[in-house]
């Protein structure tokens, strides 16, 4: 799948070492250690090169969300921030949900420091819905879109 400058496209070898490998403080600081084997949703390309990943988790993954819905997960690698990359890519993903998923809702839960996170939040359309503190005492902004009502644009 592809928009333009971004495309999305599955898994293939070596992806999985590429995606470790660009792992930062920022995607520790915000997403935790991460997985010893990720398996996202989707690659995100920009000219060949792999700069990221995007993600969704069905309501099952996760207590805080509803039959209805899915959460959305993504990383650009630090060399490739600031692009609109992550943007794209959320946005390729948020209309094949909507063409082929279960969920009527795709969420976003966001440290409220995470100010370019929920930039990409916002760009795609996704509203707050509530906020909580989590365990380790940081603020998370929880965020949902419709996939019903997406805006088509680039």
């Amino acid at each position: 799948m592809t928009g333009g400058v971004v495309t999305l496209r599955g898994m293939r070898d070596g992806d999985a070492a590429v995606l470790i490998a660009g792992r930062d403080e920022e995607f520790h600081r915000f997403m935790g250690a991460g997985s010893d084997d990720p398996r996202p949703t989707a690659i995100i390309e920009v000219d060949g090169a792999v700069v990221g990943w995007v993600d969704h988790d069905d309501h099952d993954a996760h207590a805080w969300l509803t039959p209805n819905q899915c959460n959305i997960g993504y990383h650009v690698f630090a060399a490739h921030r600031g692009r609109g990359y992550a943007t794209s890519a959320v946005r390729q993903l948020l209309r094949m949900l909507a063409e082929h998923a279960r969920c009527i809702e795709a969420t976003f839960l966001i440290d409220a420091d995470n100010a370019p996170s929920l930039g990409v939040a916002a760009a795609v359309g996704a509203v707050e819905r509530r906020q909580w503190v989590n365990p380790d005492g940081r603020l998370q902004i929880f965020l949902v879109v419709s996939l019903r009502d997406l805006d088509p644009g680039p």
